[in-house]
């Protein structure tokens, strides 16, 4: 009868058994930190970029990485700049993007949060009521350079931002600016749907607060009926331009706003220099309904 082996000897034993396994799975590990750590260091910035870039139709420049983890990092000073066709422009001081690393591998998507701190920006009204001449293109599951790329939601932390409306007859054109500006928007359904929360103040005087969800609803229809020309919004009929047709619910906040500063922006029918305004207005618009 051979004698019973020792614990010793099992504990060796256990350990040769187990080293090949466990070497293998060491080395994979590595491998896999490896592999993440270029990944991020290398492939996403250019992803996220590029994404960017094609969704905006505009130049956009990201900073170079300060730091990362396995779900997050951190790019430099980056910038949208302005273009031969658009003033405005955005600079940003960083950018914090987070992300879920190993459900992007599993899923073959990378979805995306974007921070973007210390955001200075500048719009011009390029005509009356229209503010962003950027024509941002939808996100589509089949596209091939973008379609790997889901951005989830952004915010701006700290933001300045500063409006150039289109001045009233005989008045000189004036700016109005605000500051400590924090505002997240949220992305979901493809771009489809929005909801938003922001609050600031001018940087003259007052403070604002506006809460919203809004529902794209162009190429939506009711019960399934098939869709009639003129309720889409991807081209427009004969000399008749193509418009948005949007759901919104909406609350906003304001204290002490002053009425020179909404007049500027809104042209009302009258001239206003004085006066401050505080409201508590809920907002309801319906794509199919007239006003």
């Amino acid at each position: 009868m051979n004698p019973e082996p020792t614990p010793t000897r099992r504990k060796n034993t256990f350990w040769k058994r187990a080293a090949l396994p466990l070497g293998v799975l060491t080395i994979a590990g590595i491998g896999g930190v490896l592999w993440a750590i270029k990944f991020i260091y290398e492939d996403i910035v250019p992803i996220v970029e590029t994404a960017l870039q094609e969704q905006l139709n505009r130049p956009v420049t990201l900073g170079k990485v300060q730091g990362f983890n396995l779900s997050s990092l951190r790019l430099g000073r980056s910038e949208i700049p302005a273009t031969a066709k658009d003033s405005d422009h955005m600079d940003v001081e960083a950018i914090n993007v987070s992300f879920n690393l190993w459900e992007s591998v599993l899923k073959k998507k990378l979805k995306i949060k974007l921070d973007l701190i210390n955001p200075i920006a500048f719009v011009e009204e390029d005509k009356p009521g229209v503010w962003i001449g950027t024509k941002i293109t939808p996100q589509k599951e089949d596209d091939q350079n973008t379609g790997d790329v889901e951005v989830a939601e952004v915010k701006f932390s700290n933001a300045t931002l500063e409006l150039l409306p289109i001045a009233k007859e005989k008045q000189p054109r004036r700016s109005v600016k605000y500051q400590k500006i924090d505002t997240s928007i949220g992305i979901f359904d493809q771009g489809k749907q929005l909801k938003i929360n922001s609050e600031g103040e001018s940087v003259v005087q007052g403070n604002f607060k506006v809460n919203a969800e809004i529902w794209n609803r162009s190429n939506n229809t009711k019960d399934n009926a098939k869709p009639t020309p003129d309720k889409l919004t991807d081209k427009p009929i004969g000399n008749k331009p193509a418009t948005l047709r949007l759901d919104i619910n909406g609350e906003i906040r304001t204290q002490k706003m002053l009425l020179s500063e909404i007049d500027r922006l809104t042209r009302l029918p009258v001239n206003i220099d004085s006066g401050e305004l505080n409201s508590n207005l809920n907002l309801q618009i319906r794509a199919d309904e007239k006003y």
